[in-house]
């Protein structure tokens, strides 16, 4: 019996410190890490919109939709828009930006985090699948859109958060 406790109490006490480690190095990589994943969204603002000089961004709250970012050259013309949002689904879940011109057409749409199986996530994104949304108007319906790329939920998943940003687009200019 004694041996027993004593077990547990090292086992508590490794467990313990293991803890207490992660939770230390965590607390002194935090910064780090959403720093890195600023920088990476940011990137992509420049994929959507190569000519981008700088941007301001705004927090919405519509649904899945969470910011709106207002893309501008170095004159500080608004040169376009992209649009964040996020939605779990069976798999995971998916954040997309979605950018929208000055003319109301999607320009580009990528992915700022695809967290889904990756036999799934490699079907979804790339440019076939996603060039589908390129050169759609803000008001285009997605109803009848295809998603039978091998990934259902997944892109399923995107072609939802592409017209829930179309709509909120249209309604919002």
């Amino acid at each position: 019996m004694k041996e027993k406790i004593i077990v547990a109490i090292k086992l508590f006490l490794v467990a313990a410190l293991s803890g207490g480690v992660l939770f230390l190095v965590n607390n002194l990589t935090e910064d780090t890490i959403i720093e890195n994943r600023i920088r990476r969204e940011e990137e992509k603002y420049a994929l959507i919109f190569p000519d981008m000089d700088f941007y301001e961004k705004e927090e919405v709250d519509s649904g899945n939709i969470n910011s709106k970012i207002t893309i501008m050259d170095e004159d500080g013309t608004v040169i376009g828009t992209i649009y964040a949002a996020s939605a779990p689904n069976d798999y995971g879940s998916v954040s997309i930006l979605v950018g929208i011109d000055g003319e109301g057409n999607v320009s580009k749409v990528e992915y700022s985090l695809l967290n889904q199986t990756p036999s799934y996530a490699s079907k979804v994104n790339n440019p076939d699948f996603l060039g589908r949304f390129i050169g759609n108007s803000a008001d285009h319906d997605y109803t009848e859109f295809d998603v039978k790329v091998g990934a259902t939920y997944s892109a399923t998943t995107s072609r939802d958060l592409v017209a829930e940003i179309s709509e909120y687009h249209g309604g919002a200019n």
